[in-house]
C-alpha cells in the first residue's frame, strides 16, 4: 500500500476535525443536569447528579408527602433494593425530621452491605416541606408543620447532607 501526500493531508484534516469537534461539542455531550462536568464541578458533585433520594418512612407517610421524584424504600425490602442497586450509587436517605433515627439506621445498614456513598438528610421531609420545596402528595400529616430544628448536640459528619447541598445536587433553587 502506497502512502501518498494526499492521504497524509486527508488524515491530518480528519484528525483536526475530530479534535475541534471534541473541544467545542465535548462540554455539550458531558452536560449533566444543566451543569457541565467540564465546568468545574467536583467529583463528588458529578457523582451526586445520579443520586437516589429515598424516603424510609412508612408507605402511608411517603404517599402523603415526599420529595419530588424520591423513591420509597421499605425497610422490610432492603435486601431487594441492595440487589438491584450498584454499590457505588450515591444514595440520600431521609425520614420525617431531625429527631427521626430511621434514616441513620437504614444508612448504616446500606454501608454494612457495601454501599460507599450513603448520606442522611437529617432535616427530613418536614424541613423540605417547610422550605416550600417540590413535593408530591397531599402533605396533610401533622409532623410537616411542627417546629423542626437540629438538636444542639448534633454534630456534623461527612455522611450528613444539608438542605442546601441536597438542593444543589437536585438542581433546585428557591
Amino acid at each position: 500500500m502506497k502512502i501518498s501526500v494526499q492521504n497524509i493531508i486527508l488524515g491530518a484534516l480528519l484528525v483536526g476535525v475530530f479534535v475541534v469537534a471534541a473541544l467545542y461539542l465535548g462540554p455539550l455531550f458531558y452536560s449533566l443536569g444543566g451543569r457541565s462536568v467540564m465546568g468545574g464541578a467536583t467529583r463528588q458533585e458529578q457523582k451526586m447528579l445520579n443520586v437516589i433520594v429515598a424516603n424510609v418512612l412508612d408507605k402511608e407517610l411517603y404517599d402523603d408527602c415526599h420529595i419530588k421524584d424520591s423513591i420509597h424504600l421499605d425497610i422490610d425490602k432492603l435486601d431487594e433494593f441492595v440487589q438491584a442497586t450498584a454499590k457505588n450509587t450515591p444514595i440520600v436517605i431521609y425520614c420525617s425530621n431531625y429527631l427521626c433515627s430511621t434514616s441513620d439506621y437504614v444508612a448504616k445498614k446500606l454501608r454494612e452491605k457495601g454501599f460507599t456513598d450513603v448520606f442522611v438528610y437529617a432535616g427530613g421531609m418536614a424541613e423540605w416541606y417547610q422550605n416550600k420545596l417540590p413535593v408530591e402528595g397531599a402533605c396533610a400529616a401533622s409532623y410537616l408543620t411542627k417546629p423542626n430544628r437540629a438538636p444542639a448536640t448534633q454534630t456534623e459528619h461527612d455522611d450528613i447532607i444539608t438542605l442546601q447541598k441536597l438542593m444543589k445536587f437536585l438542581d433546585i433553587s428557591i
